[in-house]
């Protein structure tokens, strides 16, 4: 039912034109909860709106990981961004994933600059995400099919940012 009450409708869309139609006349949202029971009681509706679904809340990292490997095995590309925490299974799983790091560990600067460092990162211009690279100079030394890779790989980002912008 609506929040108001004057809607209603099926959990489970009866044949492929109502399913088509809930999809289509709908915005999804799945919590982990709501996750849980569609992937025990009803998978096959599950993996039927899983690419439509917009917003995952609330789910455990696990989830989040079955997620990531329910849409790799329809066939689809996966981008994962997270913490790097709590998401380091969907990160690992996922065709590309990104782990946003507020300011990262470094271990050759003392505790006392760290933490100053900290503070003045929390500034909202300091938290702007860095435009990307565009190029990779070559590294004397390095093997050219590292850079080649890390072309690619920064390609493939910049495509997946360009998809994700035109959501």
């Amino acid at each position: 039912k609506s929040m108001d009450g004057t809607e209603s409708a099926e959990l489970i869309p009866n044949g492929k034109v109502a399913v088509k139609h809930f999809i289509g006349a709908n915005e999804l949202c799945l919590t982990g909860a709501g996750f849980e029971i569609l992937s025990n009681e009803h998978p096959n509706f599950l993996k039927v709106i899983i690419a439509d679904v917009r917003v995952f809340a609330r789910m455990s990292p696990k989830q989040k990981e079955r997620v990531v490997n329910l849409l790799k095995s329809l066939g689809y590309i996966t981008l994962m961004c997270g913490d790097g925490t709590n998401d380091v299974g969907a990160l690992k799983h996922s065709n590309v994933g990104v782990a946003l790091l507020s300011h990262p560990y470094n271990a050759n600067k003392p505790k006392v600059e760290e933490i100053k460092e900290g503070n003045d990162t929390t500034n909202a211009a300091a938290n702007q995400p860095k435009l990307p690279v565009q190029a990779v100079a070559h590294r004397r030394g390095a093997p050219r099919q590292i850079d080649n890779r890390v072309q690619r790989h920064q390609a493939s980002v910049q495509n997946a940012q360009e998809r994700l912008e035109k959501m």
